[in-house]
């Protein structure tokens, strides 16, 4: 929690589990579970490879997230106007609010209000939290040598919990990443999410199942991740001619008319 301060403490845990040799039973038990329930969960009886890779995976996620390696760098609230307002999103899941700042903003802790009250934007940390190790880390290796590359980094100002219209009616309280507002500065900005790889989920990561790794894949295959290793998930400001062509898709706000129009962005390519 954001608003504790850090205290030292002992956990003990324990791990209860039976490793057997890996036979013709289990060999036969991994085919007939694969074949059914592992469509849709994880199945036990998988390959020692695949169960220890699983394993570890699983440890280092709940044991000791990536993020308790770093200091988190904190925010300091009062330099903001409070509720901050919805922004919305833009092709993928987390949400984003203005994170505008105050006139009177305490200078030495964000001499960025000189340039912009509008400077940075709040992320809702429930989708984000694998980025904030990246963050993290980027911030400490920047100054280093062989680290240049981080000094293009997009500003990172840390996390804070604020009051937030994430429900037209009334605000509530959300963890927070302040990152620089792309938007700022700008009347009209045209604004690509691209999501970068060949195969884009595979069973056992981030808890994926196999059968949703499965229809992942049929996904993949018939967007330009198969063409050129990379999709198109969102676009702000299409040009008209994009436009144009969505109107020929689907109209309305429908969820069948919001996958129409993202399945177009995932089946263009780059060329």
């Amino acid at each position: 929690d954001l608003e504790q301060a850090p205290e030292k403490c002992v956990v003990y845990f324990g791990m209860v589990d039976m490793l057997v040799h890996y036979n013709w039973k289990k060999v036969v038990a991994n085919f007939a579970k694969g074949q059914t329930i592992g469509w849709v969960n994880k199945i036990d009886t998988e390959p020692p490879d695949v169960y220890a890779a699983r394993f570890r995976q699983t440890f280092r996620r709940k044991v000791k997230p990536r993020a308790a390696s770093f200091p988190i760098t904190k925010a300091n609230l009062a330099n903001f106007e409070t509720p901050m307002p919805a922004m919305g999103m833009s092709g993928g899941t987390a949400s984003f609010f203005k994170a505008i700042l105050k006139e009177n903003a305490n200078i030495s802790e964000c001499p960025e209000v000189k340039e912009s009250r509008q400077y940075w934007v709040a992320k809702d940390l429930e989708r984000a939290r694998d980025e904030v190790g990246f963050y993290e880390a980027a911030m400490m290796r920047k100054n280093k040598p062989g680290f240049d590359v981080l000094k293009w980094m997009t500003p990172y100002k840390g996390l804070c919990k604020a009051p937030c219209m994430a429900k037209p009616d009334k605000p509530s309280d959300i963890t927070v990443m302040l990152l620089r507002n792309g938007r700022d500065g700008f009347k009209c900005c045209r604004m690509l999410d691209i999501k970068i790889g060949w195969a884009t989920a595979v069973a056992g990561w981030q808890g994926k199942s196999a059968f949703g790794a499965w229809k992942q894949k049929i996904l993949d295959s018939q967007t330009n991740s198969t063409e050129e290793g990379f999709r198109l998930e969102g676009f702000d400001n299409p040009p008209p001619s994009l436009k144009s062509v969505e109107r020929l898709i689907a109209t309305g706000n429908t969820p069948v008319a919001k996958k129409a129009h993202r399945f177009n962005l995932q089946r263009l390519a780059a060329r």
